[in-house]
């Protein structure tokens, strides 16, 4: 039961990881994957520790998918051709790593 709790939370995180990169939300969504790797990394002495600490971690990227705390920054940064054709370039290789069309 603990394993697939803990496999639900994981997944949960990678899932949430995915759709900001397509989103385009490439700061949050690095953080997200530091915080679920230190967590994990912190964690891996004790089961408990390591249940706690990665559903501590969906939580945490729930908040950071709706709150969007880097949205200040995004928006200040200048939105040219080169930018925005690799933002496209980025998320076209992560469809087609995830095989969607």
């Amino acid at each position: 039961m603990e394993f697939l709790l803990i496999g639900s939370a994981v997944a949960f995180n990678i899932i949430i990881i995915i759709v900001k990169f397509k989103r385009l939300r490439i700061l949050d969504a690095i953080l997200d994957a530091l915080i679920l790797a230190l967590i994990m990394w912190l964690s891996s002495g004790s089961f408990a520790a390591l249940a706690s600490g990665t559903i501590a971690s969906a939580f945490i990227s729930l908040y950071l998918l709706f709150m969007n705390p880097f949205r200040d920054v995004m928006s200040s940064l200048p939105r040219n051709q080169s930018s925005t054709a690799l933002s496209s370039r980025l998320a076209s290789k992560i469809d087609s790593f995830l095989g969607i069309k």
